[in-house]
Parts: C-alpha cells; structure tokens; sequence
C-alpha cells in the first residue's frame, strides 16, 4: 500500500518597495580653451551615464558620472569665428553678445557615489536603476571656471526569485484511494536580466530649407518607439533615436545669423533607426520583455556647416520574463480507511494578472513667464513624473505629472536671443497627466508596476505668450494579485502498528536535523498527532533535546 507524490518547484518574484532618492552631485568644471570667454550662463542641465552598481546587505552603492551641459553669452568683441575687422557690418556683429554652447564629456564629466540603505536588499538580487535629471545650476568661479550644482532623482527596483516545492499531483496503488484537491496559479517567472550594446554611427545632414550651421548650441537625443520581436532563443530589440538641436545659423559668407532648431524625428521618417539582438537561452516564444535603452558616450560633432556626425554605444537592459500556469495540489484525503499524513506550507506569493498598455493623451494651455514674448518655439522635451497608480474594479487610474522644457526664441535686453522655460515638479509647475486605464480583473489591492514613455510632444504658440500643448504618453502597467495559498509539500501513507510492538510509553530527544515530518515518517504516525501529543504549537520548530512522546495509534 503505497502513494506517489509528483513534486515541482513554484517559481515567483519577490519585489521589494521602489525606492526613489534624490541624489546631489557636485564639481568643477572649466570652459575649453577653444570657445570664447564666458560672460552670462543663459542656462544649463546635464545627462547621465548608466552607473555602476555594488550591491551588499541591506545597501546599494551607486557610482557613475554625469555630463553637464549650458548656453551661454559671452562679452562683446569676443567672436573671433565672425570679427575680421574689414567692414561695418562684421565690427558690427563684434560687438554683440552672442550665444555659445559648451558640453562636458568622457572625462570631463563629473563623478558621484550614493549610498542607500535598502532593507532586505541581498546580493544576488536583480537590481534596476533608473536616473534622471532633477535641477541644474551653475555659477561662474573665476575665468573660464564654473561650479556645478545637479539633483538627480534615483528610482530603485529590487527583485528577487523565489522557489519552493510543491506537490502537483498525487497517485495512488490500489486499493490505497486518494481524494486530491488542487488550485490552479498563474505565475510570473523572471527569466534573467540581459544587456547588450551596439555602436551606432551615423552622418545627420540639415534640410535644404534650413541655413548651415554656425555654431552648435545645445542638442537632445532621446529613444522612440522602442518595441520588441521574440524569434527562436533570440529576443530583436528595436527602436529609432530621434535628434534634435537648437543652433545659430550662417550665411554663404560662414557669418552667424538667427537662431535656428532641427529635427530628425519619426514623424518625417528622419529618425536614425537602431536594432540590437539579445540571446534569449529559452525556446519559450511566449515571453514578456521590458526594454530599457540607455546611451553612452554620445556625442553630436560638427562636421560641415550642413553636415553633423552622430556617435553612441546604445545598450539595452531587458528584463525577461514569462507567466506560468500550475495546478498545485492543496490536500489530498484517503478515500478508505487509511491514514495520509500531509506536509502543507503556507506560500505567500504575487499572481500574474497580465499587461495592458494604453496612449494617454495630454492637452492644455500655458502660459510663459514675463520677459521677452517669444518670436519662435524652438526645441521641447517632456518627461513623465511621479506616475501613481490606483486599482479599482477592471481599471487602473493613472495620476501624474510632465515635466516640460522649452526653448525659444527672443530677443532681451542683454543681447541674448535664446530663452528657456521650464514646467516641471520642482518649481511645483509639473503639467497634470492623468487618465484611465481598462484592465479587466483588477481589483483594489492589485499590485501595479507602470513603464511610461513619451510617444510624442506637439507646441504651438497661439498667442503673445500662450502655447498650446499636445502630448501622448503610453503607459504599460504590470498587475498582480497577492495571494496566499496552502500549498501541499509532501504527503505518505501511514502504515498501521501492531499496538502489541510498541511500549506504553514511547520517547524520542530530538536529534539535529530532526523535523516532525520526518519522526512522523520513522515511526508509522502524523505531524498531526505528534504536534497535539507533544502540545507543539508551531510544528516547525522544534529543539535539539527535546523529548518527544510517540504515541502507539495515528490519531
């Protein structure tokens, strides 16, 4: 008389709370000898290289660097590039203030170190650290000096697989008979965490339409339409990089003019495309990516004054997964007279609800600050902010902001014909982006994670100093339900004892190693039993000693 249990490992990921830290970064930064002399920082921001992690007990240690970036005006009869004293007009433009722009790169940037204490953080987890800027400023310290001030906000996510066995099925020989009972989970499995960069270089080269470039002031290069093709163990990661710049113009002669912004974008088939491959060690074809790009070493030269030359080793992060579905056995009863002794656990763990994406759209109108009204919008970026999610029956309410950056161009009272606004959370002027997102089998309590990327930002100035604004934000929300689950871990039939065989009193000092799984399995009886026996409250735990009474009959 006998039972089999059939055992397999319940896989499920443990997700630590995100942790968001603003992190500060500081140091000095000198203007290179080839640009004029500094006289007014118009504006300033700066881009993050991925960091470096280190990750121990209960801390994190962040290490990277970050490379700032500013407009600037410098002193009159300071342009050598357009003063050569032959007529009026050039003396002319000599004495103006005129707009430069200055990049900190490779190792002119400026390093930082952060270190956070995160409980339960363990070695071994897989770790995700996304970093963007919070606030710039910067302050000249002498000539050709400047001290850099930035905040950078630290968004962590920690997770971690965890395993154990279960029962998913029980048999039986006759004329043993087994009642089984079983629930059916779905489970999302973290595969892996895989990086792989390419190097992508490329020639950019101006419309006909736009004059040639003078001087580069400030560019901003930001990945589009990233999606995803799972093949054959292969994972083809794709996507475009959309650039765009603001720069002084220039006339046949090579003389600077107007102020100008070109883009090369998706949405006049511009965009420069990339593709990378990632090996995916899994035949499984039903696998969730969630792809993050990051950029390196980037730089935008300037080759010709039509023709720029575009460099970055683009690296992609992709968290790999996929979602499971088991029947675990919950308990198993004899369908006779005999005994079944069963081992349940109780497994805590997060059901997969699925994925849902959805485009929010955003549209309003604001207002810019006093100054100069503006003659031309030149360049923009939205960023979303503190998305917050909230779960009700079969949706998911999205809460949050945009940050928007704004140049544009006017002309001041100091000279300069570059201006910047600024909406975003810092300065308490974030734009709301809020929406509804329907998620059938959502309840409140679900568990969200939210992916949110910007698809596209449209301005339109419509009066003196009002500006349209249109935008549309794709959010991909990851649900899960917590759940608690008896779990079967083992179960054996309990042969019957002659009463005869044993002693009245029977006595067992429990050894190292010892459960009462196990003494239950040496002496033909039940944890049950011994548990209401011995008065043990919690069967788990027992002490190295401690006497046992093995009772003669399996209750």
């Amino acid at each position: 008389m006998s039972i089999n249990c059939q055992y397999e490992l319940m896989r499920y990921p443990f997700f630590l709370s995100d942790l968001t830290r603003s992190v500060p970064v500081e140091g000095e930064l000198r203007l290179a000898d080839n640009l004029p002399p500094l006289a007014k920082i118009n504006w300033g921001s700066f881009e993050i290289e991925a960091p470096a992690l280190a990750v121990y007990d209960d801390l994190l240690v962040i290490t990277g660097k970050v490379y700032p970036y500013i407009i600037y005006l410098t002193s009159p009869s300071t342009n050598p590039m357009d003063s050569s004293g032959e007529d009026g007009e050039s003396l002319e433009q000599d004495m103006e203030r005129l707009e430069c722009g200055a990049r900190w790169t490779n190792e002119a940037g400026v390093d930082f170190e952060e270190r956070l204490t995160i409980p339960g953080l363990r070695p071994g987890m897989m770790i995700n650290v996304d970093l963007s800027p919070s606030n710039a400023t910067f302050e000249e310290a002498g000539e050709g000096q400047i001290h850099f001030f930035g905040q950078l906000e630290a968004k962590v996510h920690a997770l971690d697989n965890q395993e154990v066995q279960v029962v998913n099925d029980v048999t039986a020989q006759p004329p043993f008979k087994v009642s089984v009972g079983k629930e059916t989970v779905k489970l999302e499995e973290i595969l892996d965490i895989r990086k792989e960069t390419v190097l992508l270089q490329t020639p950019l080269v101006l419309s006909n339409l736009k004059p040639g470039i003078a001087r580069l002031l400030t560019y901003q290069i930001k990945p589009a339409g990233v999606n995803y093709e799972v093949g054959r163990d292969k994972i083809f990661v794709k996507g475009f990089l959309e650039v765009a710049m603001v720069y002084v113009g220039c006339d046949d002669d090579g003389r600077s003019t107007e102020v100008f912004a070109h883009e090369w974008n998706r949405s006049s088939g511009t965009a420069v495309p990339f593709e990378m491959v990632i090996a995916a060690d899994t035949l499984d074809n039903d696998l969730t990516v969630l792809p993050r790009i990051v950029l390196h070493n980037s730089k935008l030269e300037l080759k010709t004054p039509r023709e720029m030359r575009y460099r970055a080793d683009i690296e992609c992060v992709a968290i790999i997964s996929r979602t499971v579905q088991k029947e675990v056995v919950t308990d198993a009863e004899s369908g006779s007279d005999q005994v079944i002794d069963v081992l349940k656990n109780l497994v805590n763990f997060e059901e997969s609800l699925g994925e849902k994406s959805s485009v929010i759209s955003l549209e309003t109108s604001i207002a810019l600050p006093g100054g100069e009204n503006p003659d031309r919008l030149l360049l923009w970026e939205g960023t979303p902010r503190e998305l917050s999610l909230e779960a009700v029956e079969d949706k998911v309410l999205v809460d949050g902001s945009m940050d928007l950056r704004l140049i544009y161009a006017a002309d001041s009272a100091d000279g300069s014909r570059v201006q910047i606004a600024c909406w975003d959370r810092s300065s308490k002027t974030g734009i709301p982006l809020a929406g509804v997102i329907e998620f059938p089998g959502v309840q409140p309590g679900t568990l969200l994670r939210a992916q949110a990327q910007v698809d596209s930002v449209n301005l339109e100035l419509t009066g003196d100093r009002t500006v349209q604004v249109n935008a549309e934000v794709t959010v991909r929300v990851m649900a899960r339900a917590p759940r608690a689950l008896m779990a079967l871990r083992d179960c054996a039939a309990v042969e019957p004892v002659d009463p005869s065989t044993r002693p009245s009193m029977l006595f067992y000092l429990v050894q190292p190693g010892d459960s009462l799984w196990k003494i239950a399995r040496q002496y033909q009886t039940t944890v049950d039993t011994l548990a209401r026996v011995n008065q043990i409250s919690n069967p788990d735990r027992l002490s190295i000693g401690q006497k046992l009474v093995i009772p003669k009959h399996a209750v």
